[in-house]
């Protein structure tokens, strides 16, 4: 049986040591602070169909490493199953 959608992006995430809580919405651990994680959120498309609108809890907010690496898998996983 062939790997869905959601287990691909579920099975590259536990790679990358995140957690999927929901759609949507992920928890990823802090590289700096032993046992403390951040939320990464996915809120859809912007104005601009190609402006993703991405978030974060950590300082660092919409510009952090947090949402590059879910950001990334995610597109990963599209790419792999030709979604856009």
């Amino acid at each position: 049986m062939a790997e869905t959608y959601e287990q691909a992006l579920q099975r590259e995430m536990a790679q990358a040591n995140v957690t999927v809580l929901r759609a949507g919405e992920y928890r990823v651990p802090s590289s700096s602070r032993p046992g403390e994680y951040y939320i990464v959120t996915y809120a859809g498309r912007g104005d601009e169909a190609e402006v993703a609108l991405w978030d974060c809890t950590c300082p660092a907010r919409n510009t952090c490493k947090h949402i590059n690496l879910v950001s990334g898998i995610v597109n990963n996983v599209n790419d792999e199953f030709g979604y856009e």
